[in-house]
């Protein structure tokens, strides 16, 4: 029995239960009363007979249409049938209720559902619409009751029935990291949740939802079935009930070590989890519906609850306002071993949260503004040592509102004193951190500041800092738009005076990394840098006001130096030796680098976006350590040196990227003995008035990767290439240049070729003896067809596109058949292709796109190759079906965008070919996937 039927059998099962209730038993004088009994035993006779066929159905569905059309109605029904009885329950407990002894309305809505309780007490076959419902579902019940026949339904036993489901007997599970949740894999679901797997085997569960009936199959998917006691893993998304099953939380799970509860909007409390023994992770989000979490989430009888929870996520509960643990005794210790706790976007959580967490080192509080009032004053976090606070108020609570700072500087050091990274952000009204905050937190490594919208300065005075975070070793400050400096009163001191106090701050001798972003109004940088005596990295980004940096050096022992977006100037500013990175970027006014002592260590150098640049040093060519330089976007820029007669030596170059220069001529020549000989990747693009490439700048032993791409001068260059044999080169692309260039590199292994003005024809390139040619892209040809006449292609060939043909009508059926070990075809913007090759495609194809082709009618006649894993349409409009062999078993995914036709005959149920796509894990139409939009999904793996 497949899963579809077992949910459907299921279902019926509960709708009998009900109309036997309703038919018989205490319910009875209702339902003749309202005249009803006669119909709802009319109801039951033929669901028994509809009930009969199902097996046989689910047998044919897949070949046949029409039974499947049959079965997606018979469900539509049975859910309708399911909605009208149970508000026939509903009017029925609810007079019975106010019949009795001091029944009033109020007691009557506490016993209803919430969304039951707008009833009211009337005669039920007298409310029009109620009458609508039932004439509907009647009418509805006897067209599938004579429908059967006439599609050949016929009665099968479900227990002799070719696929009728067993469960396994107790093995272990091969790994399959795969999704079920298709017709095909149904079997699976049900042999997961019952099974007595071992082994770590991570199964995703993700049974089809129909918004439309609110999931009820999946409350009966998760309240009939159980997994087994053995589970170690176990996740619930979007499930649609008020309450969880009762078996959620239940203590024999006792090797439960991770559980998630996602986006169960309907929930209104929590599971109780407390007796879970072995629980470790626990990740709740997307409760909407959760006010209070209390005794419930404990558990009623657990003497020690959480005894093994390490981590606990509570995420995006909005109506979440009260974590109260009363009724727990108080000699009990809850949470007794958790180390990390985060709580985000609860904005109403108010009050007091448990008062001991006795092992919590890292703790995370995001978008709580109520919460952190409280937390002051109830939480003592001794063991913590990473605190991060976003979008609340506690520092703004800690500043000038309270005047003794001695008291609360005492009262920081007892909470926090054991803290080494602490993340502060989107603190509202400060102006500066407060001292008191900071003044006993010594042991403090990191701190990071960020969208602090009024901070002006870190603090008023870097001198009282003497006896504060003698430890900090990293600073990050980012998006805090008014911060002019990082100690306010350094202007109006001596400088000389300060760089005396500077040598002897603890903060200045322990900093090995300053991050600056996005401050729009800071000006400088702290005087005397070259007293951060262990600075090594410094990134100064999106701070236009900073023009220049301080008269002094930079320190000794940077590595790392990173400007982006600013509008500095490094004028009389030398890099120190130790510097190892430099990265400039979107420097408007820069006009060149700071210069770099003659025994420097730079290994990497990357500028872009430097529009005022027109040379990168004024002077000192040489780089004997530097490994990768990558110039992008510079248009001034014509030479790398200020003096073009100038040489480099370079000898550990291994990777050299130069794009969108337009004003570069030449590059610098050589030095003697000094070629660059490492040169692994040369990549040139949209450089127009590149002539040629210097001798030396093209070694043939260790090139790997040659890319020239929009260079309209460069043919002189590619001559020079021509004497070279590049045995050792794996990868070109080559665009604008003379064709026929590649048997000059007879091990590439990627070839990309585009816009050539076409000096030899096609059958004269060579491209058959690339014998280690796996990817080849042709792109901007004006042929008719594919490929040209005489034209032969390597067989090595895995990957090939085709780009941009205005003219190409069809494709080659010789060559694409002599093409073996194709694996990827991908064929975009052939606007007057019609057709695929006659012989059709090769069957090695793993993975076939087509895109912007819209004249494009059909695909091969003698379909698609057997082993196709992913198919993409985009934009074929003229492409209405599929081959009449229909869709191979193997496809895994299914993509289809902008093509009108054949969406609609993909739709689920509803499309002709939907029998024929049903099987496949993914199905895109219009990006959006056929299958469901809200899924319940749960994960789980046995121990």
């Amino acid at each position: 029995m497949a899963l579809g039927e077992l949910l459907l059998a299921s279902f019926f099962k509960v709708l009998f239960e009900k109309l036997a209730m309703l038919a018989t038993g205490e319910l009875l004088n209702f339902a003749r009363a309202e005249q009803i009994h006669t119909l709802l035993m009319q109801w039951s006779r033929k669901l028994e007979e509809i009930e009969a066929v199902l097996a046989d159905a689910e047998e044919k569905q897949i070949i046949e249409r029409g039974i499947n059309l049959w079965l997606a109605d018979l469900e539509d029904l049975a859910y309708d049938l399911d909605d009208v009885l149970d508000e026939f329950a509903t009017e029925a407990l609810q007079r019975k209720v106010m019949a009795e002894p001091g029944a009033s309305t109020s007691k009557v809505r506490a016993l209803l559902p919430t969304c039951c309780t707008s009833f009211n007490p009337r005669t039920l076959m007298s409310d029009f619409k109620m009458r609508s419902k039932i004439d509907d579902i009647t009418t509805r019940l006897q067209d599938i009751f004579e429908r059967r026949k006439g599609i050949g339904l016929q009665k099968v036993d479900s227990r002799t029935s070719a696929k009728a489901w067993k469960r396994p007997p107790t093995t272990s599970l091969i790994y399959e990291p795969h999704v079920y949740g298709r017709d095909k894999d149904e079997n699976g679901i049900i042999e997961l949740l019952l099974g007595d797997e071992s082994g770590d085997n991570k199964v995703g569960v993700v049974p089809i939802v129909d918004d439309k009936h609110n999931g009820r199959n999946e409350l009966a998917v998760l309240d009939m079935l159980q997994p087994h006691e053995n589970l170690k893993e176990l996740t619930i998304s979007c499930y649609p009930g008020p309450r969880f099953p009762t078996w959620v939380g239940d203590p024999m799970f006792s090797k439960m070590v991770c559980l998630q509860l996602e986006n169960c909007e309907k929930c209104t409390f929590l599971p109780p989890l407390g007796c879970l023994s072995s629980l470790t992770r626990l990740h709740i989000e997307g409760m909407k519906a959760v006010k209070k979490v209390g005794l419930e989430f404990y558990g009623w009888s657990c003497s020690n609850p959480f005894p093994s929870l390490e981590t606990l996520c509570i995420w995006d509960m909005p109506e979440w306002e009260d974590w109260s643990p009363s009724g727990v005794e108080k000699e009990v210790q809850a949470f007794s071993r958790l180390s990390m706790l985060s709580i985000q976007s609860c904005p109403k959580l108010f009050g007091k949260l448990p008062s001991n967490f006795p092992c919590l080192r890292n703790l995370e509080i995001r978008k709580c503004p109520q919460l952190v009032h409280q937390m002051r004053n109830t939480i003592h976090f001794n063991s913590l040592t990473k605190l991060h606070l976003n979008d609340v108020s506690i520092l703004d609570s800690l500043h000038t509102d309270l005047a003794d700072e001695v008291v609360l500087g005492t009262e920081a050091g007892n909470h926090l004193g054991s803290l080494t990274s602490m993340h502060v952000g989107c603190i509202k009204k400060i102006t500066s951190l407060p001292r008191c905050f900071f003044q006993e937190v010594k042991g403090l490594q990191r701190l990071t500041i960020n969208n602090c919208e009024q901070l002006a300065t870190l603090w008023p005075n870097e001198a009282a800092l003497q006896n504060h975070l003698p430890a900090l070793g990293r600073l990050v400050i980012q998006s805090c738009p008014q911060l002019h400096s990082l100690f306010e009163k350094e202007e109006k001191e001596n400088e000389g005076k300060l760089q005396q106090q500077h040598k002897v701050l603890p903060f200045r001798m322990r900093l090995e990394h300053l991050q600056i972003r996005n401050c729009g109004k800071l000006e400088k940088l702290p005087l005397g840098m070259q007293t951060f005596t262990s600075l090594q990295e410094l990134t100064i980004e999106e701070c236009p006001c900073l023009i220049s940096f301080p008269s002094t050096d930079f320190p000794t022992t940077l590595r790392t130096l990173e400007i982006i977006k600013c509008l500095v100037s490094f004028q009389n500013t030398v890099l120190p030796s130790a510097l190892r990175t430099l990265r400039v970027e979107y420097c408007d006014d820069l006009q060149s680098l700071p210069e770099l002592k003659m025994h420097n260590n730079l290994e990497k150098l990357e500028v872009r976006s430097c529009p005022s640049l027109t040379y990168l040093w004024s002077s000192n060519g040489i780089l004997p350590s530097l490994k990768e330089l990558m110039i992008s976007s510079c248009g001034m820029l014509e030479s790398l040196l200020s003096d073009e007669g100038m040489k480099i030596s370079c000898s550990s170059l291994e990777s050299i990227t130069i794009y969108g220069c337009k004003n570069l001529k030449s590059l610098p020549d050589v030095m003697q003995n000094n070629s660059l000989r490492n040169l692994r990747e040369l990549d040139i693009r949209t450089c127009d008035n590149l002539e040629s490439l210097p001798e030396g700048w093209c070694p043939t032993t260790n090139m790997k990767d040659l890319n020239i791409f929009k260079c309209k001068k460069i043919e002189a260059l590619l001559h020079q290439t021509h004497n070279n044999n590049f045995t050792s080169l794996q990868q070109q692309e080559v665009r604008s240049c003379p064709a026929g260039i590649a048997s000059y590199f007879p091990n590439l292994t990627s070839l990309d070729i585009g816009k050539i003005e076409i000096s030899k024809p096609p059958s004269e390139w060579g491209l058959y003896r690339l014998f280690s040619l796996r990817e080849l892209s042709l792109e901007d040809f004006d042929w008719v067809s594919f490929p040209e006449d005489g034209m032969l292609l390597p067989s090595s060939l895995i990957k090939l596109f085709i780009v941009s043909f205005p003219n190409l009508d069809k494709l080659s059926s010789k060559e694409f058949q002599n093409l073996t070990s194709l694996e990827e075809l991908s064929v975009f913007d052939c606007p007057i292709l019609t057709s695929f090759p006659e012989q059709g495609l090769p069957p090695s194809l793993l993975h076939l796109e087509i895109n912007e082709c819209p004249n494009l009618t059909s695909f091969p006649a003698q379909g698609l190759p057997p082993s196709l894993l992913h198919l993409k349409i985009f934009k074929c409009p003229n492409l209405t079906s599929f081959p009449v062999q229909g869709i191979p078993p193997s496809l895994l995914h299914l993509e289809i965008n902008n093509c009108p036709v054949l969406k609609q005959r993909c739709e689920r149920r509803k499309g002709q070919y939907w029998p024929f796509i049903a099987h496949i894990p993914c199905v895109l139409l219009d990006n959006k996937s056929i299958f469901f939009h809200k899924q319940l999904r749960v994960r789980c793996v046995n121990s």
